[in-house]
């Protein structure tokens, strides 16, 4: 699997999708404490959009749920295809998102 991740658009399709656009719409979400968006190669529409996603103690939120809130605030193609929870996004020393 080949992920980036940094300010540059992702490319799906002929679309740009901005990382930083989706995270800053997850983390609107009460249940999302902090998330990585990034693009995954994809065989037919260039990258996906994926996003790690960590949740507050006691959240049982489902990833449906999470895309049906993106789909309330993003267009259809900026709305992460795969989802993955995870307990924490690493931070550089600089407290920035580390790649994953």
């Amino acid at each position: 699997l080949h992920r980036r991740r940094h300010s540059f658009p992702t490319r799906r399709s002929s679309d740009q999708v901005f990382p930083q656009e989706i995270e800053d719409i997850l983390l609107l979400h009460d249940d999302v404490v902090s998330v990585r968006v990034s693009g995954e190669q994809h065989n037919l529409l260039g990258q996906i959009v994926c996003a790690e996603v960590s949740l507050s103690d006691g959240s049982e939120v489902s990833k449906g749920e999470l895309r049906a809130f993106c789909k309330q605030h993003l267009a259809s193609y900026k709305v992460p295809q795969q989802i993955k929870f995870v307990e924490s996004i690493p931070m550089t020393h600089r407290m920035k998102k580390g790649k994953s």
